[in-house]
């Protein structure tokens, strides 16, 4: 799927764009006749892309971090969030959120004015909201067993300032007759880990594989190249 941006609305600002994210999808499982029908009109191509993220543990005494393996110019932070499609771990889990920004904002407001306390919570909270709007999805679509990669971007907010950072580093392409923004997520170092390619259903899907083989090739992958199992055939 596509990597696009959604947004949080500050409530206090008339509105304004608080915080975007741009968030690409992933499935666990692979080959699947709802995907292919839902994403692959023309065929559609599965990427097996792992690892997303590393473990990392500093010391005996240092607990473990997941570390993605992924960039980009605009954003801040990056993260991967697995989708919960159980509508009382998502409403438990909002409401743990806005609690802990509760018990930081008392914190804050002794150290700082209220104006500029209210803009670092605020801030805060957005952040974490965001991440929470981006791992959620109606149980209809548990099938998918979805995972999300969630790029934050450089976005100035204080004291009125809604701006981003990094303008250039957002591209844009067209999709369905709209004008879609994205933003581009490279590796840290090498090449995407790209493990295999599904080619989805088509109407040649010999020819499909050879290409898809070829194309590898010429961008030094290594990645093994399968056709669907689905027995569907494309009409393209």
């Amino acid at each position: 799927k596509s990597s696009k941006p959604g947004r949080l609305r500050d409530t206090h600002s008339e509105g304004k764009v608080m915080q975007d994210a741009f968030a690409v999808s992933f499935c666990a499982k692979n080959d699947l006749l709802s995907q292919w029908r839902a994403y692959g009109d023309e065929g559609g191509f599965s990427l097996e892309i792992y690892p997303l993220a590393r473990t990392l543990v500093q010391g005996p005494d240092s607990e473990a971090m997941n570390v993605v393996l992924l960039r980009s110019p605009v954003g801040r932070q990056i993260v991967v969030r697995k989708v919960n499609y159980d509508p009382i771990e998502q409403q438990a889990e909002f409401r743990e959120r806005l609690i802990a920004t509760s018990k930081l904002l008392d914190e804050v407001t002794q150290e700082l004015p209220d104006a500029d306390a209210t803009a670092v919570v605020g801030t805060l909270l957005t952040s974490s909201l965001i991440e929470w709007v981006y791992s959620v999805k109606d149980v209809a679509f548990a099938e998918e067993q979805e995972w999300r990669l969630i790029c934050l971007p450089d976005i100035d907010h204080f004291y009125g300032g809604k701006t981003y950072k990094h303008y250039g580093a957002v591209k844009t392409r067209v999709r369905n007759g709209a004008i879609v923004p994205y933003v581009v997520v490279e590796p840290i170092e090498g090449l995407l880990p790209i493990n295999s390619v599904t080619c989805g259903p088509a109407l040649h899907p010999n020819l499909t594989k050879k290409a898809v083989t070829l194309a590898l090739a010429s961008k030094k992958y290594c990645s093994t190249v399968h056709e669907s199992r689905v027995p569907l055939r494309t009409s393209r």
